[in-house]
């Protein structure tokens, strides 16, 4: 089964210029907001580029049906970001890293996608940090997989099962930080809601790097 295409988003509009700048001023305060120690080497790098800047088209993925419902499963720290990026979905590119080559599986090509605010191919210009959210749908599993990249987690909306290398499953809230270190295997599974999360990754020469799964 092929992969479900981003495609034009027909609420969209050419420009999502406004839309990423209007998330990314959120993102800045809430992450300078956070105390937890992990967050702290993430916080220099968003204030750390040029202003290089890439027009992406709007498009939209089936997942995306899922997004209204993260408002009501958010928390009060995150409320206001997950308001905001439902309110502004419709302008951005949501994109998915794999395709039916891959053994994620069909299941999770259906049910799950990302969209970037700031990377190598932008739409904001850095190759220090990847910055983005990406949505799991209802009673999805994102199979164990690892990266060079250090990787930061915010969950945004909803509550999951989450793993990462020789821990066991644990249940994430709203709100919940938490780090993954370079090549460290980690997984995601979502249960009869969605997760909605916030990603940031340093540390990689190549920050659009392709994760590779265990096995």
């Amino acid at each position: 089964m092929a992969a479900p295409p981003n495609v034009p988003h027909p609420r969209g509009n050419a420009s999502n210029a406004k839309a990423v700048e209007r998330l990314f001023g959120a993102v800045k305060t809430f992450i300078g907001k956070r105390r937890e120690l992990e967050a702290e080497p993430f916080k220099p790098l968003l204030d750390d580029w040029g202003t290089e800047r890439v027009e992406l088209p709007p498009t939209t993925l089936p997942v995306l049906e899922s997004l209204d419902g993260t408002l009501a499963n958010s928390c009060a720290a995150t409320v206001d970001l997950v308001e905001l990026l439902v309110r502004d979905s419709a302008h951005l590119n949501w994109r998915q890293t794999y395709d039916d080559s891959d053994p994620a599986g069909a299941k999770l090509l259906e049910r799950y996608g990302w969209t970037e605010l700031v990377g190598n191919k932008g739409p904001l210009i850095s190759r220090r940090l990847r910055l983005g959210f990406v949505i799991w749908g209802p009673n999805t599993f994102y199979p164990p997989h690892a990266h060079l990249a250090e990787e930061l987690y915010v969950v945004l909306s909803g509550t999951g099962e989450w793993a990462r290398g020789d821990e066991g499953e644990r249940m994430r809230c709203p709100g919940d930080v938490f780090l993954h270190s370079p090549q460290m295997f980690h997984s995601t599974r979502s249960f009869a809601e969605p997760v909605l999360a916030m990603y940031l990754w340093r540390g990689a020469e190549d920050l659009l790097e392709k994760p590779h799964f265990r096995g």
